[in-house]
């Protein structure tokens, strides 16, 4: 597909209805992280929002049934954080022309605003939902600001969003105890990687293949009963230096960072494919190398790792 640098409120309705149906494909996978139904209600909130917009001619319009429709559907505290999001992201836009780079930056960034007041705590915790959608406005505001283009400015905001995600159980006792992510965390990293797909051009996130998500416990080698959770991380790369030593370098830190499915660097333009359970600390590593393109993030089946291991 080819990349959009801004949208028409219709566009913009229609990626959002394309992000409500990524969610609703992994509802039932979110909800086995922590037995809640956060993501059924999450994604029954942002399928009513969309649902509710008839013709969507503009943004007023756009944004105003929207906001109503979450509202009235959102009846646990998952949903009313979507709801909030959705009202966060209408309030920046409503008298909108179009969704620019800047405009998407701002909207995420009242989103967050929203969504940071519901909470009782000042203090967001590492990887709930309030930090992820935080960290992405400020990852979407810093690439807008430098004036990068609409779809570099979400791709950042999906990858700030995968590192705060990723911190939660490492700091969070809770998150740790359980060996996974954040179900509300991770739900609107599944919006932010929609929404990339959808300005990129690029296939939506696939749903997963079995009905329960893994944990994020690393076992050295997948099972029934302990699986660890793994991201797809693949994209091209375009190399600062296409030298063998940048790129050998660059094989041998991918790989420690998980299973390296595939690894081309012959010619200008490198292609890179890994499961890994860490997909921040993945792309981190490819933009230190140079520039990625067609990038793509999903959660994987790790069954369909049989015969690896983690090399982590």
């Amino acid at each position: 597909g080819t990349a959009a640098e801004s949208l028409t409120a219709s566009q913009w309705h229609e990626a959002l209805h394309a992000a409500a149906g990524v969610v609703t494909d992994h509802a039932v996978a979110l909800d086995a992280l922590d037995g809640r139904g956060v993501g059924s209600a999450m994604a029954s909130t942002l399928g009513a929002a969309v649902s509710a917009v008839d013709r969507p001619s503009d943004f007023t319009t756009v944004s105003a049934e929207m906001a109503s429709a979450a509202r009235q559907a959102a009846v646990s505290p998952a949903g009313r954080q979507m709801a909030l999001m959705v009202e966060g992201l209408g309030e920046s836009l409503r008298n909108a022309d179009s969704v620019s780079a800047e405009r998407f930056a701002l909207a995420l960034e009242s989103a967050a605003e929203l969504v940071a007041g519901s909470g009782a705590s000042k203090s967001p915790k590492p990887g709930r939902v309030e930090a992820v959608v935080a960290r992405a406005a400020e990852g979407a505001l810093a690439t807008s600001d430098r004036g990068a283009g609409l779809t570099e400015t979400v791709l950042a905001a999906a990858s700030a969003g995968i590192e705060e995600l990723e911190q939660g159980p490492l700091v969070d006792p809770v998150l740790a105890e359980r060996g996974t992510v954040d179900p509300g965390g991770a739900c609107v990293l599944l919006v932010l990687d929609a929404l990339a797909s959808v300005v990129a051009g690029e296939p939506l996130p696939q749903p997963p293949q079995h009905s329960q998500l893994p944990a994020l416990h690393d076992t050295g080698s997948p099972s029934e009963d302990t699986d660890s959770l793994r991201y797809s991380v693949s994209c091209l790369l375009t190399p600062d230096d296409p030298g063998p030593e940048v790129a050998a370098s660059l094989e041998v830190e991918l790989s420690e960072l998980g299973h390296l499915d595939a690894f081309d660097f012959s010619g200008g333009t490198w292609k890179v494919s890994l499961a890994t359970p860490l997909p921040g600390a993945a792309v981190e590593a490819l933009v230190d190398v140079g520039r990625p393109r067609e990038l793509h993030i999903a959660v994987v089946d790790p069954r369909t790792l049989q015969g690896t291991e983690s090399r982590r």
